[in-house]
């Protein structure tokens, strides 16, 4: 899929409000088209989670950080729900892989807010506990991801034989090295007490 199709796309489901994922994509390229319909927060990651959030509200509001520094992440969410109430927010990020457990549920909760819309990244595999979450959003590019896992990368597995020779050459060089040492060992153990059998 090329840029203006991955465009295309984007602006449709932002229009038909659904949240959307790139794979291997730098959302800030897109930033600029959709800014020209919509009203976008550009984030860049989504975590930490309370910091994000008061970026977004003092973005599309007039509320000032020392007011909003002293709010918790739900009372900070529900003045995100109030801000939005009128107008069409989207939400811009990148690396969803890095989403752990506790920031996909916060944006779980964000992402059924009415007038947000959510739009994100991903570079690789996500963690098990933001899968609730990747549920919600369509990956746009979906048959570049898939072809990218198709592909097999031998990499780990040429690592892993070299791994296993170094391992093999060295046991075998220090088990002949060892039988050597132990061999000397006994014979100077031997020596010694012969000849204090003999001086005796």
């Amino acid at each position: 899929m090329n840029k203006d199709e991955i465009k295309d796309v984007l602006l449709r489901n932002i229009r038909e409000g659904k949240n959307s994922l790139l794979w291997q994509q730098h959302t800030a390229q897109y930033v600029e088209a959709i800014e020209e319909k919509y009203e976008v927060v550009y984030i860049n990651e989504p975590d930490p989670i309370k910091a994000k959030l008061k970026d977004i509200i003092m973005a599309i509001s007039h509320e000032k950080e020392s007011t909003l520094s002293r709010k918790t992440v739900p009372e900070l969410k529900k003045i995100l729900e109030s801000k939005t109430a009128r107008k069409k927010v989207v939400i811009i990020f990148n690396h969803f892989e890095r989403i752990t457990a506790s920031v996909a549920r916060a944006w779980l909760s964000i992402s059924e807010f009415e007038r947000v819309i959510l739009v994100g990244s991903f570079f690789g595999r996500f963690k098990k506990g933001a899968y609730g979450l990747y549920k919600v959003f369509e990956v746009v590019n979906e048959d570049d991801m898939e072809e990218s896992f198709d592909e097999v990368d031998i990499t780990m597995f040429v690592f892993a034989g070299i791994s296993v020779l170094v391992f093999l050459a060295f046991l075998r060089f220090s088990m002949e090295v060892s039988f050597k040492v132990l061999g000397a060992f006994w014979l100077a153990v031997i020596t010694f007490r012969t000849m204090i059998f003999v001086a005796r």
